[in-house]
C-alpha cells in the first residue's frame, strides 16, 4: 500500500509539472507567434530564441509524465499486474 501511495504522489507531482510546462508552452508559442514577422526571428536571434530553448527543455517533463501515466494505467490491465495484486491480497 505504501508503494501505491508513493506512486500516486509521484504521478500527481509529475502532473503538476506537466501542467505548468503546458502553460509555459502556450506562453512561449504565443511570443513566437508574435515574433514571426520580424527579420531577427528568421535569423535565429531576438526574444523568440529563448522561447525555443524553453520549449526544448519543457518537452521532456511533459513526455515523462505522459509515459508514466500510460504505464501506470496499463499495469493493472496486464496479466502480470493482476497476478501481483492477487498475491498481495492474500
Amino acid at each position: 500500500m505504501n508503494n501505491q501511495r508513493r506512486s500516486s504522489w509521484l504521478l500527481i507531482g509529475l502532473a503538476l509539472l506537466s501542467g505548468l510546462c503546458l502553460v509555459g508552452f502556450f506562453l512561449a508559442l504565443h511570443d513566437v507567434w508574435i515574433e514571426l514577422g520580424r527579420p531577427e526571428y528568421w535569423a535565429g536571434q531576438g526574444p523568440a530564441a529563448s522561447e525555443w530553448r524553453f520549449l526544448s527543455i519543457a518537452f521532456w517533463p511533459i513526455l515523462l509524465f505522459h509515459v508514466t501515466f500510460l504505464v501506470s494505467a496499463l499495469i493493472p490491465l496486464l496479466p502480470i499486474g493482476r497476478r501481483a495484486e492477487s498475491q498481495l491480497a492474500g
